[in-house]
């Protein structure tokens, strides 16, 4: 027996679809409108949720987001029911966050067959973790320790781990791994997030057997991935990987919120100085505004350009929060950046490799 949301303004069909669930030996919670549908599921934690589209108060589609959006229900299945039918309507469940989508009218036999289907042990097998690494303050060493995460990641024999370099103006992750990719985020603005197979067929492979999206060659200002795709793009990825790091952009854009809104984790990175605590300060605000829990949003302070005399505590005081991780300076990082190979790679014993394997050690062991 599992636990069935239900959320549909229509009260005949919120009757007629927990009837069908109770006959089928599930447990129905029911909700009457968009609204009701999430608090009802953050309440109740429910293994899977039908949802319909067109509600007064606020559509299926941001229901489904918002349920991503959090903790709890980040991972269920949940199935779109609408009369609206088009390709166009399909993909915008499947954007949105949604696993399946069922047109209505739908018979008994075609929802408890769909219900059953999702909640196979194949269906319900974990996804992966997202772990997106962030700054409003470029220069802080971001897409270094996104790349030597990855890597460390590998290393300790973690076999599937995607990087996304989710930059508008020529990302650094190729260049960190030395690879000139042909195919980047930028050519879903033209295919759009049609299917996961029109994300998956834009990764490249690096000899460690990290796979990267890589950010455009050309600068894509004007243009880039909505919060939906960018939130598409992260689910799709981690349902085949077991790690998913992305290399969020410092602008706070639709594609940057979509990205922290499908994270698992969010680590804001700062390096010691004045400016950085101000940043991370205004940071952690803008988290709160987003509505992403506190629980999954960490800092890091990285040392860039060696010891500061800002040390951890008076940061840590000035946050009014503990700093999670420290990386402390390496020498080695302009050399490793120029061969293309990062110093985890190898498994190192620079400071930088040594520090950045404790933090994947911990990664994956957390549950």
């Amino acid at each position: 027996m599992a636990r069935v949301l239900v959320v549909d303004d229509d009260a005949d069909v919120v009757k007629m679809l927990g009837m069908i669930l109770e006959r089928a030996g599930h447990e129905p919670i029911l909700a009457y409108s968009g609204r009701q549908g999430v608090e009802q599921a953050l309440g109740s934690a429910p293994d899977l949720a039908i949802v319909d589209v067109m509600m007064p108060d606020i559509s299926g589609h941001e229901v489904c987001r918002q349920l991503r959006a959090c903790r709890g229900t980040a991972k269920i299945p949940l199935l779109i029911l609408s009369a609206r039918t088009q390709p166009v309507d399909r993909d915008a469940a499947m954007e949105s966050g949604a696993t399946a989508f069922l047109a209505k009218p739908v018979s008994p036999r075609e929802l408890t067959a769909k219900i059953d289907e999702l909640l196979s042990p194949v269906a319900a097998r974990k996804a992966g973790r997202v772990v997106t690494l962030h700054s409003l303050r470029g220069g802080v060493g971001v897409s270094t320790l996104a790349a030597n995460l990855a890597a460390s990641l590998r290393a300790q024999r973690v076999p599937n781990v995607t990087l996304v370099d989710l930059s508008p103006s020529c990302g650094h992750l190729a260049l960190h791994l030395r690879l000139r990719p042909q195919r980047s985020w930028a050519h879903l603005l033209e295919r759009g997030t049609k299917n996961e197979e029109s994300v998956r067929s834009l990764l490249i492979s690096h000899p460690s057997r990290i796979n990267l999206l890589a950010a455009p060659v050309s600068p894509t200002y004007n243009s880039s991935l909505s919060e939906a795709q960018s939130v598409f793009v992260a689910r799709t990825l981690a349902s085949r990987a077991q790690f998913v790091i992305v290399d969020a952009p410092s602008v706070l854009s639709p594609m940057c919120i979509g990205a922290l809104r499908a994270s698992d984790l969010v680590i804001l990175v700062m390096s010691p100085d004045i400016s950085s605590v101000q940043t991370v300060m205004g940071s952690l605000r803008k988290a709160a505004d987003l509505g992403i829990s506190g629980r999954k949003v960490h800092v890091l302070l990285n040392h860039p350009l060696g010891e500061s005399r800002l040390t951890k505590a008076a940061i840590e005081r000035a946050l009014k929060r503990p700093v999670s991780f420290s990386i402390p300076f390496d020498p080695d990082q302009g050399r490793a950046l120029s061969e293309g190979r990062p110093l985890s790679l190898d498994g190192a014993q620079s400071p930088l490799a040594v520090a950045l394997g404790r933090i994947a050690a911990a990664l994956i062991r957390a549950p």
